[in-house]
């Protein structure tokens, strides 16, 4: 895991490497300009998947089952698919409809797309990835 130089400075370090192995739940985003997240989840949950949300993040779900991503609800960009922790740096900026918003380092999209969720796709934002091998993964989820 690359972590053993780190041994000396983590006093529980059974535990730490425990939690550090532990599968992270599958985690989505509901995308709110194009499906309100409580239609979403009537949709998903139709078709046999169970989803949580997050107390106070009504567009954030946690997903039971980890093949949800093979639906034609995340083909059709209903939602994206990302680790939860990934929605609290846009949680911090709060974005607000009609401002100026630059991402730097955009790929693959999650921040950016949840960026013009929160702004309304009222405004303007640019999304800037310099490493080309990653441009094509923020174009494949801004369209």
């Amino acid at each position: 895991m690359g972590l053993e130089r780190y041994h000396g400075i983590i006093p529980d370090w059974d535990r730490f490497i425990t939690t550090c192995s532990t599968p992270l739940p599958t985690v989505i985003r509901a995308n709110t300009l194009r499906i309100a997240p409580s239609e979403l989840r009537t949709r998903l949950e139709e078709k046999g998947f169970t989803l949580v949300p997050y107390p106070g993040l009504p567009w954030l779900f946690r997903v039971e089952e980890d093949c949800v991503t093979k639906t034609i609800e995340h083909w059709l960009g209903l939602f994206y698919s990302q680790e939860a922790t990934q929605a609290l740096p846009v949680l911090a900026l709060a974005p607000q409809p009609g401002e100026r918003v630059l991402d730097m380092c955009a790929a693959p999209g999650g921040k950016t797309t949840q960026i013009a969720a929160e702004m309304g796709n009222s405004g303007l934002l640019v999304a800037n990835e310099p490493n080309g091998r990653r441009q094509q993964a923020l174009l494949s989820n801004l369209n």
